[in-house]
């Protein structure tokens, strides 16, 4: 879990809104933020805090999860006597009209809140959940990006020692995500080029660790197909394309909402350095040098006429296609890998050595082997014969489980 650091104040802010209504409602507060902002990690706190005041809470339930409920299978829940605390993490993915069915299905218990925790730029963005299906008056608290004082104080707990100037230079490139923070301080300490000296922590080399790496992709794989083409081409030129229509609005809020780009002024950019840079990476190279040169129109509706289609990680076109979908034999563990590891696990079967599967995925050896030991322990396995034993069981896409030469 992310180190919960410079979120004291939404933590009073949000306890203070529970707590019965002078109406006839249920209590409803929402927490919007981009991805990475520690959202998850402020539910539970406030559960934490609410149960010690008395309340019952039973764990968070999934927007996704929660659209295939019973609507008031969540609130009629036995740990949910009075006062109870329902918690809805990424409430963005809960339809409106579950949204409102839940609610209602509180009637007038105005001892019952409703916590619900969603991706947003703005605090605006709670009206996309709650006005749709009818809900109103509910309070919303905005979790921004941390300040510097804030970045500095979270590598301080992730370190074990205040960081240095060099240290401090290289967390500012987050943009005071903390998503990105721990997977930089973490990222550097597995890779041992973190030391600690005249107390305080410093970094042996600025060099992107390889753990931020795969947190940047495996963000990009979850994004839309469009959104992401359209970052990968932006990396590659070094600049956004202003919003032309609505739909190229929508796939720069999408952006923004998964902390890849961030708004300035009416403008947007990446959020940092390291995002652009390892983005760009995902693109492979005779690619690169073609949109470099080129000068392609921004999309004017959904599809990807204008452009070229390129390449996914996996070596896919990166289309919904491409993404794979595990046969229903298959354990729950493997539908838990994302689309880069599929696509390693998938090369694996092949036979391919760290080395070619780098070349074919577009990332470095030492990154592969990161990727490799996460899927290991997933799966529960220890070596590269039971993990092409499984793709070739449980992958649909591996065709074959011979060794592919360079």
């Amino acid at each position: 879990m992310i180190a919960f650091q410079g979120r004291q104040k939404e933590v009073r802010r949000i306890t203070s809104l529970l707590g019965p209504t002078p109406s006839k409602r249920p209590r409803i507060v929402a927490i919007t933020g981009v991805a990475g902002t520690g959202k998850t990690s402020l539910l539970q706190e406030i559960a934490a805090v609410a149960r010690r005041s008395g309340y019952r809470t039973s764990p968070p339930v999934h927007g996704a999860r929660l659209n295939a409920l019973p609507p008031g299978s969540v609130t009629r829940q036995e740990p949910l006597s009075t006062p109870g605390l329902v918690l809805v993490d990424d409430a963005h993915l809960v339809t409106p009209e579950r949204l409102h069915a839940l609610i209602g299905a509180a009637g007038e218990r105005t001892d019952i809140a409703f916590l619900l925790a969603g991706r947003g730029t703005t605090p605006a963005a709670a009206d996309r959940w709650l006005r749709p299906g009818g809900i109103g008056g509910g309070e919303v608290v905005h979790v921004s990006d941390l300040s510097s004082a804030e970045t500095h104080a979270l590598v301080a707990d992730l370190t074990g020692a205040p960081p240095d100037a060099h240290l401090k230079a290289l967390a500012g490139q987050t943009r005071g995500n903390p998503r990105w923070i721990e997977a930089l301080v973490t990222g550097l300490r597995d890779e041992d080029r973190l030391r600690v000296a005249d107390g305080y922590s410093a970094v042996t080399d600025c060099r992107i660790p390889c753990r931020l790496r795969a947190t940047i992709v495996d963000v990009l794989d979850l994004l839309t197909p469009a959104c992401r083409q359209m970052l990968q081409i932006a990396a590659t030129r070094g600049c956004v394309h202003p919003a032309r229509t609505p739909f190229m609005l929508s796939l720069l809020e999408e952006g923004a909402e998964a902390a890849m780009l961030r708004q300035v002024g009416r403008t947007f950019e990446f959020q940092s350095e390291s995002v652009l840079r390892v983005i760009r990476e995902t693109v492979p190279a005779p690619m690169r040098s073609v949109l470099a040169r080129e000068d392609l129109p921004a999309p004017s509706r959904p599809g990807w006429d204008h452009f070229p289609c390129l390449p996914s990680p996996g070596g896919g076109d990166g289309s919904e296609a491409d993404v794979e979908q595990p046969t229903d034999q298959a354990p729950v563990e493997w539908a838990s890998l994302t689309r880069t590891e599929h696509a390693i696990a998938r090369l694996v079967s092949r036979g391919m050595t760290n080395r070619q599967i780098a070349s074919r995925v577009f990332l470095s050896p030492h990154t592969v082997n990161y990727y490799l030991r996460r899927i290991f322990r997933k799966l529960d396995i220890a070596s590269r014969v039971e993990l092409a034993t499984l793709a070739n069981t449980y992958d649909p896409q591996t065709a074959y489980s011979g060794t592919v030469s360079e």
